[in-house]
């Protein structure tokens, strides 16, 4: 990409890092994979789901029941998903880090970030912090992006590790997340 000086900018795409390890690390197989799961989930239970809940360990232990999550909102189109994940890299951290680069990468390809919805969050809620560093090893959010790859191919994403079970952080941080997608065709998948 150029810059507005015309000098070649390298986008800030996140290199999986957990491809091979806990989904396979072939496009083909996890394309497969992914297909496979969905073929066999649980049937539609929820009319427009707004949210699911899905695990986020190695798909050969979770990746059923992943799939069991997303069949309920598989019928729909989203143009945002929001992807809540587990801090596992950091135990310091004690607030809400919202990924700020331009991407996720798997093995399907690229995923884009919705900037307007990360730079919205940002502003509205003080304990939500543009924290990269919190996001180059966590799984739990990468192990969500190929059925999202594979289900809503157009649809941006909005990475965000919670660093802190704190009711008071959560809540205000829900509000924000209310206000900000309000109006917006958006999902959110917790990473539980």
């Amino acid at each position: 990409m150029a810059s507005q000086s015309g000098q070649k900018q390298e986008s800030d795409i996140r290199s999986p890092v957990v491809a091979g390890r806990f989904y396979p690390g072939s496009a083909s197989a996890l394309r497969k994979a992914v297909q496979t799961f969905m073929a066999d989930a649980v049937p539609v239970q929820v009319e427009s789901p707004l949210a699911i809940v899905v695990p986020h360990a190695g798909y050969i232990f979770s990746g059923q029941i992943a799939a069991d999550g997303f069949r309920q909102a598989a019928d729909h189109s989203y143009d945002v998903v929001v992807i809540l994940g587990t801090n596992h890299t950091s135990g310091s951290f004690r607030k809400i880090s919202v990924y700020p680069g331009d991407g996720f990468s798997t093995p399907l390809g690229v995923t884009m970030i919705e900037k307007e919805v990360v730079k919205d969050l940002l502003a509205a809620d003080p304990d939500c912090v543009p924290d990269r560093s919190l996001h180059q090893q966590e799984h739990s959010i990468e192990v969500q992006i190929p059925f999202i790859q594979v289900l809503f191919p157009d649809a941006r994403i909005v990475p965000v590790v919670v660093g802190s079970p704190d009711i008071g952080l959560c809540t205000r941080f829900g509000e924000a997340l209310a206000g900000v997608l309000k109006n917006r065709r958006a999902l959110i998948v917790a990473s539980a």
